[in-house]
């Protein structure tokens, strides 16, 4: 289920979007270089937000929904021999 997002959460966004919008803009007007390197390094951002996502989610996907695994979790049981 989403979260609602508040009033001030909303304009924050609107902002952010708003300035990379400018820098974009701003980046093809310095020339094809400096939007290189822009697209360039958000490429590489978004990679490396990637890879820190995977790298810091929990083992298991019930850890993520904050179900209350541990509540939850079936005791092992181990085979005599």
């Amino acid at each position: 289920m989403a979260r609602f997002k508040s009033g001030i959460s909303q304009t924050r966004s609107l902002l952010y979007g708003i300035a990379r919008l400018l820098g974009d803009i701003s980046a093809i007007q310095r020339g094809p270089k400096a939007t290189a390197k822009r697209i360039g390094r958000r490429v590489a951002g978004k990679a490396t937000g990637k890879m820190l996502g995977r790298l810091c989610e929990p083992p298991l996907p019930s850890l993520r929904s904050g179900s209350g695994f541990l509540l939850h979790q079936q005791p092992v049981v181990l085979r005599q021999a």
